[in-house]
């Protein structure tokens, strides 16, 4: 085991004792490049030179999100429908999963129905992936129908249940949309 180590700090180049290195694990010889002269002195000039809204204003840091967020809002949007846009087209499993989701969406705001359906998303897509990829495979786009029709306002967990619900061919995968 090394008992010198030479820092690799331009401006310091100095052989120094182990001791005088903080140990990373990372690192192959367990000991950070810089000594710790060096890194002190880095950190105080990285404080000096950093404004202290962004160093310990929590407050500061939460508003600088959001308003990067608000001013980019809506070139964010744009890539992540291009992204699914995408992804639709290419990925079966992704297409059942939106597809599911717009529908689940779409009963909870027209019924304002907020409960559980007894399953996940993810259970979902596996309890029907072999089906949809057969019809994904032919060409065509899988479609979500339920076999049996419920009164207006049943419970989401009824009507959406695994075993009402079945996937047919729908139209087919138009890659050029």
């Amino acid at each position: 085991m090394k008992e010198f180590k030479i820092c690799s700090n331009k401006y310091c180049k100095k052989e120094k004792s182990v001791s005088d290195f903080y140990k990373n694990k990372k690192l192959k010889d367990g000991y950070q490049c810089w000594c710790k002269d060096c890194m002190k002195l880095s950190l105080n000039n990285w404080k000096n030179n950093t404004s202290n809204n962004v160093i310990n204003n929590k407050d500061y840091n939460k508003n600088f999100m959001k308003n990067w967020y608000k001013e980019n809002l809506i070139e964010h949007k744009k890539n992540v429908v291009e992204y699914n846009r995408k992804r639709t087209k290419e990925d079966c499993l992704f297409f059942i999963r939106q597809t599911f989701n717009n529908y689940l969406n779409a009963y909870r705001r027209l019924y304002n129905d907020k409960s559980d359906l007894g399953y996940t998303l993810d259970q979902f897509v596996e309890h029907f992936s072999n089906q949809a990829k057969e019809i994904w495979n032919k060409g065509l786009k899988p479609r979500i129908i339920k076999i049996n029709k419920y009164k207006k306002e049943t419970i989401i967990s009824k009507v959406y249940a695994l075993d009402n619900l079945k996937i047919i061919e729908g139209s087919k995968i138009n890659v050029n949309e």
